[in-house]
């Protein structure tokens, strides 16, 4: 994730993991387990940079709600 998020996830390529703005949904839990499975396409990316699904990783569903568990502990302090 740091690669397009930063290392402290305040943005890089992609967009700041540790505010309050979502660019592709609500800021839920769902909605980030959603997003980290599926990726966003180039032509919804923010700046037309995608992102994969699951990062491009092979991280197992069990992981993914993992990520997803802390991206939103970063935003919902």
């Amino acid at each position: 994730c740091y690669a397009c998020h930063g290392s402290n996830a305040e943005g890089a390529v992609g967009p700041s993991l540790t505010d309050g703005e979502w660019l592709h949904g609500d800021g839920s839990y769902d909605m980030i387990v959603a997003t980290v499975t599926s990726g966003v396409p180039a032509d919804k990316a923010k700046k037309g940079i995608p992102m994969p699904p699951k990062g491009g990783s092979s991280i197992t569903e069990e992981e993914v709600k993992a990520v997803a568990a802390y991206v939103y502990s970063l935003s919902h302090k």
